[in-house]
């Protein structure tokens, strides 16, 4: 992704330079306390445990989808709560403080709340016809397929544009959408101009009905809202996404879960990691009396140094890093992305991995999962109290007081996730809530 052209306009600089301190200042809070957060696809709580963390080692195990007997209660609830998740949306838009400060720089006009603003550019927009239509499709809209018109089968139009279009003779069809894409109706790269609407395409009319002044601010607002976006959220992005898939140094996969070593609770040991395959920092040891100490990790590298490399500092594993960047950053989530490769029985079989073998994970709520990844493009599908869970509550503690084994715990803990995700072939993000949040608000 590219950035735009700075705008040249006195009235398009000063609408830049706004736009540009408004999204790289502090966030608008709201009653979540943590920056105004949108609904996002989740099936983890999004809590930060950082700046309120658990009271009791029973308030973690009753939240999270890796305790036995317990997670597929919390797991079918959010799957419920995933189907209200549009109607979210949608309600957030009225809520989101940012609405009326970006459209009073748009038409230099204030604005009581964020309804009024979204009613003033609706009105804007219904007052410019739009040369390429764009509705974004819904679950269960009518969507139209001409293959006569288009230029690949990807490329569609919404049922509005088809009625008032002409196809006579053409071979057409139509579906119901899931959710995502939109209709290219008026774009020429995508559709012949012979089918399109009357209302849409190049000779449609242009901008006459806004003032110059609109058009103006709204060539500032557009680059700074792309510049922001490739600096803050594309670089969040391929970050996240390097986390879950470089290979790590020092990492490996094992079979054998008996490999993973994690001091018992007081009760008595706990297998809080079902699946076969785990992640090993193969470079670090672990000695519960050293916790909180130099040399509490100690590389084999280290070990066979000369004595002066020996009293230096051993340097941060990725898992240290990982578990330190949850503490900063408000925790860890992972993110699976949907694709157009897998089909629904690997899907299944890969989220059987990631939650267990247990029977209470049936294949009706798997699929019900597997069904929201593919309407919301992206689910966040394991978090923060899932890996407080594989530790243990003086761990918690530890990590929570920037402790670096216990960091190094709760790394290897979403490492192992993330790479039991692509061993299957499956993309996935690492992400913290600040980043989750950032994304959002994009």
């Amino acid at each position: 992704m590219t950035h735009p052209a700075p705008p040249d306009h006195p009235v398009a600089v000063e609408a830049f330079e706004r736009t540009r301190a408004l999204l790289h200042g502090d966030p608008p809070k709201s009653g979540y306390g943590d920056g105004f957060l949108a609904p996002m696809g989740s099936v983890v709580g999004l809590r930060n445990v950082v700046k309120n963390p658990p009271a009791s080692e029973d308030e973690v195990l009753n939240t999270s989808l890796l305790t036995p007997n317990r997670g597929h209660h919390a797991l079918f609830r959010a799957l419920e709560e995933l189907e209200g998740l549009e109607k979210q949306e949608a309600e957030w838009q009225l809520q989101n403080p940012q609405t009326p400060q970006l459209t009073t720089i748009v038409t230099g006009d204030e604005y009581p709340s964020p309804r009024a603003a979204i009613e003033t550019l609706e009105a804007l927009c219904q007052s410019v016809p739009r040369r390429v239509c764009q509705h974004p499709f819904k679950r269960n809209d009518i969507v139209w397929v001409c293959r006569t018109c288009q230029a690949d089968e990807t490329c569609v139009l919404c049922h509005s544009c088809f009625k008032q279009s002409n196809h006579e003779g053409h071979d057409v069809a139509f579906y119901h959408a899931q959710a995502g894409g939109c209709c290219d109706c008026g774009d020429p790269d995508a559709w012949d101009p012979a089918g399109f609407c009357p209302h849409h395409g190049p000779t449609t009319a242009g901008l006459g009905a806004l003032s110059s002044d609109v058009v103006h601010r709204v060539q500032g607002v557009v680059p700074a809202v792309i510049d922001w976006m490739v600096e803050k959220v594309a670089k969040v992005a391929e970050e996240a996404q390097d986390r879950a898939m470089q290979p790590a140094p020092n990492v490996r996969l094992q079979e054998d879960a008996s490999m993973i070593s994690m001091p018992p609770l007081a009760d008595g040991p706990r297998d809080l990691l079902p699946n076969s395959r785990r992640v090993i920092a193969g470079d670090v040891g672990f000695d519960p009396a050293a916790a909180g100490s130099h040399k509490a990790v100690r590389s084999q590298n280290s070990m066979d140094s000369s004595d002066e490399n020996d009293t230096k500092t051993p340097q941060l594993t990725r898992a240290e890093r990982l578990g330190m960047l949850a503490r900063d950053g408000g925790g860890l989530f992972l993110v699976l992305k949907a694709d157009d490769i897998h089909t629904s029985h690997q899907w299944v079989d890969a989220l059987r991995d990631l939650l267990g073998t247990s029977s209470l994970y049936t294949d009706s709520i798997l699929q019900k999962l597997v069904k929201a990844l593919r309407q919301y493009g992206q689910l966040v599908v394991w978090g923060t109290i899932e890996l407080l869970t594989e530790l243990n509550p003086t761990q918690i503690h530890l990590w929570l007081d920037g402790d670096r084994v216990a960091s190094g715990l709760l790394g290897t803990a979403m490492l192992s996730r993330a790479l039991l995700l692509n061993s299957h072939g499956l993309f996935c993000s690492i992400m913290t809530l600040e980043e989750l949040q950032l994304e959002q608000r994009a």
